[in-house]
């Protein structure tokens, strides 16, 4: 249901940038879409995300200790 909104959200316009947190390969389609609608697509991933993923995404970043100790701090 998340890819339906993130699609929904992106053709109505209402988004610009999404942030996802995943590693397979189950929102390219959503994502796919999303950035034909012109949002900026944000990947949070852990060590090995699918491949098709990890191009589909605009940026990325890496879900590591260093990562998680940031949020800590904040």
């Amino acid at each position: 249901m998340m890819g339906v909104d993130l699609v929904l959200l992106s053709a109505k316009h209402q988004i610009t940038h999404a942030a996802i947190l995943a590693g397979d390969s189950d929102f390219i389609p959503a994502i796919e879409a999303a950035k034909d609608e012109g949002v900026l697509i944000h990947l949070y991933h852990g060590r090995n995300p699918h491949s098709e993923l990890w191009d589909a995404a605009d940026e990325r970043l890496l879900i590591d200790r260093g990562f998680t100790a940031s949020l800590l701090r904040h």
